[in-house]
Order: structure tokens, then sequence, then C-alpha cells
């Protein structure tokens, strides 16, 4: 029974309030299984059945006992479910060695090869720091300072300002890779694309300028925020960014997976910037002086091949 009072919007009810109607399930239902095994030192997909909206890609071997699988969802939204079991070959799989800080440096080098364009290529091989460490943090703010595309100090430098090149490219990982999806030895890559009236000699010379310039002096208190500005942006957007309308949101996926297998934290990709916005000054001026030294440099010649040789 129901009572209100003229010209009032209140009203009063004797009935028991209604129960809230019940959510109904929505979307599709897919299964997925996956049988894992230990193949003398590999980690193989043995066997997978799966049902849209479920799918497995081919499964990618690297170079320790690990096995990558990827599980997408073709039609999009959100996964729910329960995950039975994956197979205990996991815990047999023994952890690859990390690797040893007192390994001796690669020798400094330098060699030729024929290629269809001028360009030299300097590859730092210096021992990385351990990752989330200050020096991994201040040596990212560092790459993006010298790499950061268009504003970075080499391309500025060598092709906007000498004009000695016609394109560089190059950073940690490069070109294989980025600052995330490696633990152990890397490389910090240069790419310089040259004009052929400028010998090598005399654009690896202006490069050392840039490198030189940066262990003494350091860069200015607004350079350094722009670096962290655009390293930023560019972390947002690896983060939206896809790999074609076959996979959307891939960036997203591989850093969960790296934070996930380097980390044990897939939570860091929310929080790892904090990190990097902390670098000073002074920490990212150290991180040039302690490993861009030419004891750890290799460089690599490439020269247009001559007609009749090919």
């Amino acid at each position: 029974m129901t009572r209100s009072s003229p010209g009032s919007a209140t009203s009063s009810s004797s009935s028991p309030p209604l129960a809230e109607p019940a959510l109904g399930r929505v979307g599709r239902d897919g299964a997925l299984a996956l049988s894992l095994e230990r193949r003398g030192p590999r980690t193989v997909l043995a066997g997978c059945r799966s049902t849209l909206p479920l799918q497995v890609l081919a499964p990618v071997a690297l170079e320790d006992p690990a096995a990558v699988v990827w599980m997408l969802n073709p039609t999009g939204g959100l996964l729910g479910g329960l995950l039975r079991s994956l197979g205990a070959a996991w815990a047999r799989v023994r952890p690859p060695r990390s690797p040893d800080a007192t390994d001796p440096y690669a020798p400094p080098s330098t060699s030729s090869a024929p290629a269809a364009g001028v360009s030299a290529r300097a590859a730092w091989t210096a021992h990385p720091p351990a990752r989330r460490t200050p020096d991994w943090f201040a040596l990212a703010m560092l790459d993006q300072a010298l790499h950061g595309g268009r504003a970075g100090r080499i391309h500025r430098r060598l092709v906007l300002e000498k004009q000695v090149a016609v394109d560089t490219e190059g950073g940690i990982q490069y070109p294989v890779g980025n600052l995330f999806d490696y633990n152990g030895p890397t490389l910090m890559v240069t790419r310089i694309l040259h004009k052929p009236e400028y010998s090598a000699e005399k654009t690896l010379e202006t490069y050392d300028e840039v490198i030189g310039e940066v262990q003494e002096q350091g860069v200015s208190e607004d350079e350094l925020e722009q670096v962290k500005v655009k390293f930023r942006s560019d972390y947002f957007s690896m983060l939206e960014g896809g790999m074609g309308g076959y996979m959307p949101r891939y960036g997203l996926m591989h850093l969960l997976a790296c934070f996930a297998l380097f980390d044990g934290e897939p939570g860091l990709v929310n929080t790892i910037l904090d990190g990097f916005q902390k670098v000073t000054r002074a920490r990212l001026q150290t991180a040039a002086q302690k490993f861009l030294v030419p004891s750890n440099r290799s460089i690599v010649l490439r020269q247009p091949v001559q007609k009749g040789t090919a």
C-alpha cells in the first residue's frame, strides 16, 4: 500500500523493497587447453586446443629454457574464467644463469662490410646496470637525450647542424627491442647514415663531440625536463600501440609480460615511470662517464658495393 500527500513528491510504502534483478552472464564461452613439456634443454608446446574467442599463436623460442606463448582474444573485450592447469613443466625448468658482472668486456673493434649506403654504427658494449636501479633509470634518460628522435642530441648535431649525415637512429637494444625487454648484457647502438662526401672518421669525430659534451657538461635542467616529457609520452604511446588490426594493445601485453618475467611484478606497468622522473642532472652525467667509454665501444663501417663486384 502506498500513500502520498497532495503536492508532495515524496511517497511511502509498506511493501518490502524490490530486490535488484540479478545480472545475467554476457559474452561468449571459449575453451583453451595447453600442454607444456620439457624436452632436453627446451620447453615446448606439446599440445594445444582452443575455441573462439580464445586463440593461441605459435610459441616463441628463447635462448634460455623458457617458452613464450601468446593467448589472444581476437573479439576484443575482457576475459574471465578459471585457470585449471598449464602443466607441471614450469617447475622443472631451471632459470638461466644470471650474467656475471665480472665477465670481461668484448674488446673494441672496427670492421667493414658491403652495403647499399654509406653508414657507421657505434655499439657500446658496457655491462648494463641492474634493472630498476638508479643507474638503470639514468642510462635510460641518457639514451633519450642522445637518441630521442629528431630532438636527440646526435640527430641535431650530425643531421641538422653539421649536416654530415642524412639520418641517425639508435638506442638501448636497438633495433631488436627496447629498454624494458632485456635483463642482462645488451648494447646501446647508434646508426649513422652519413653523406658520401664526409669520411667515416669525420663522422665519428663529430659523434664523439656529442658524447664528450654530455660527459663533461651534462645537460641543462630544461633539457632534462624535455627528455622526461618525451620519454613519458613515448611510454604511453607504447602502452596504447598495437601490431596492426589483428593485435590491439600489443604494447600493454608486451610490457606486462616483461615486468612479470624479469621483475615478478606486472603491476610495475603503472608505476615504473616514477623512477625515471627522479633522475637528476648529476646522475645522468655520471652514467655517461661510467658507461660510454672508448674501451667499451665497437664500430662497424658499411661501404657501398662497388660496381662489378656484386
